[in-house]
């Protein structure tokens, strides 16, 4: 009977050890600093600047879990890492070289420091990057690349120790991620025919710099593909006065109606307006141009509008 009571009281002693052992445990993963970058499921944090704006800053953050907040300060190194973006087109393009995102070139964006310092009590950290969008092209996806390289205290998460930061830009009238799209409502004819031929439909209009907006002439098909654009793609220059100036991107033969033209049409006067209803605004374009396509001269009026969503 003694030997029963020993044993049971061993037992007892090696499951309250294995116990506690067990609750250490728990507790120790439970209270763990383990932090990572911010970013969506795919690993990309997006700013959209504005060319209004000559620099705008944004920020690349770092967030600490666990239960308790740090009771110390954490500093965490960061790099920049082409290879985090080779990874991520090899994963997402795969062999569409023509898709693959670019690294941002380095006269456009500042970083003042690569070191993000969680403070004690804090979960997250930032670092402040400028960038200046002059000169970046709507049909290119920046991306500047980061990967956590070293850290004092905690622990990095394994899956989430990297960062694709993309830049998008915009201006006043659309931005550059390609949701920018307008009700066309325009009517054509061939030049020197008395028949006109109505073209409802939508296009989607992308920020080229502070004042300039690009389309495609008429109903043509966009593409970003650069001899799509070259052949059909139209600049349109916003001035102070709301008066517009049609120009080809490239190659399009392209003539802009002016009021000293025979078929010069009021209702069409090349104007931007923010028109108001009283509860919505619309941004509206009137065009009026002729443009040669597969040897045919078209003559062609379009009214581009789209609800202004940033003041609404």
């Amino acid at each position: 009977m003694k030997e029963k009571y020993i044993l049971m009281a061993l037992l007892g002693g090696t499951l309250m050890m294995t116990g506690c052992d067990d609750f250490n445990v728990v507790e120790k993963e439970q209270y763990k600093q383990v932090f990572a970058f911010v970013s969506d499921a795919d690993h990309l944090s997006d700013k959209m600047v504005s060319f209004d704006s000559l620099e705008t800053t944004g920020y690349i953050s770092i967030s600490v879990g666990g239960t308790k907040p740090t009771d110390r300060d954490i500093h965490i190194n960061i790099a920049e890492d082409v290879n985090v973006l080779k990874d991520y087109n090899a994963q997402t393009y795969d062999v569409n070289i023509e898709k693959y995102a670019h690294l941002l070139p380095s006269y456009n964006y500042t970083i003042g420091s690569l070191q993000c310092t969680v403070k004690a009590g804090d979960i997250r950290g930032d670092v402040p990057i400028t960038i200046r969008p002059a000169n970046l092209s709507p049909d290119t996806t920046y991306i500047v690349p980061f990967r956590i390289s070293s850290y004092d205290y905690g622990e990095a998460n394994p899956g989430r120790n990297y960062l694709l930061y993309r830049i998008r830009t915009r201006n006043k009238w659309c931005k550059g991620d390609g949701t920018s799209s307008y009700t066309m409502t325009a009517s054509r004819r061939v030049v020197g025919d008395s028949t006109w031929i109505n073209m409802p439909g939508s296009k989607v209009l992308y920020p080229i710099a502070k004042n300039i907006v690009r389309t495609m002439a008429a109903n043509e098909d966009f593409s970003s593909n650069k001899h799509n654009l070259d052949t059909y793609g139209i600049y349109i220059t916003i001035g102070d006065d709301n008066k517009l100036a049609l120009t080809p991107c490239r190659d399009l033969e392209l003539e802009q109606i002016m009021p000293n033209d025979s078929c010069y049409d009021a209702e069409y006067p090349n104007t931007y307006s923010l028109d108001n209803s009283g509860y919505v605004s619309y941004h509206t374009f009137l065009l009026h141009y002729r443009y040669k396509s597969n040897g045919e001269w078209y003559e062609i009026k379009e009214e581009l509008r789209m609800q202004n969503t940033e003041n609404n």
